[in-house]
């Protein structure tokens, strides 16, 4: 028969290591991975103001987001990523995002790439608006 001395402090061990991870499990939630395909309706496509209004929402938040036209890929946090994708208008172009916050930054960005952020502009309006900066 194998006898088997239980320290006096085991039961208080085992209760901290359940506690650890629990705190694990609080501290690092599951990751949330979303992917929506938008298309862009902007006269001028993904030109440098709404690129950077896309890019300045995307910084708010934690989670990595990628935006991708077709096979290209690119930083959704980088304006100049996202002007490489030279996305015109009529362009598909698919959002992903990973991260905790991924919920509230697709709603964030849905709402900017749907709204009228640039779309409709004319020319002499647009002119003026880079003129007041």
């Amino acid at each position: 028969m194998l006898r088997v001395k239980i320290h006096p402090c085991a039961p208080l061990v085992s209760a901290l290591l359940l506690a650890e991870e629990e705190l694990v499990r609080h501290l690092h939630p599951p990751v949330k991975k979303l992917e929506k395909e938008f298309t862009l309706v902007n006269r001028f496509g993904l030109h440098v103001r709404p690129a950077a209004m896309l890019a300045r929402t995307a910084n708010h938040f934690h989670s990595d987001i990628h935006v991708a036209k077709g096979e290209h890929e690119v930083d959704g946090k980088s304006v100049m990523d996202l002007i490489s994708l030279a996305a015109g208008r009529g362009a598909r172009l698919r959002i992903r995002i990973e991260g905790m916050d991924a919920t509230e930054a697709m709603r964030e960005l849905e709402q900017l790439v749907q709204s009228t952020a640039g779309a409709g502009v004319s020319t002499s309006t647009y002119r003026l608006e880079f003129l007041r900066w």
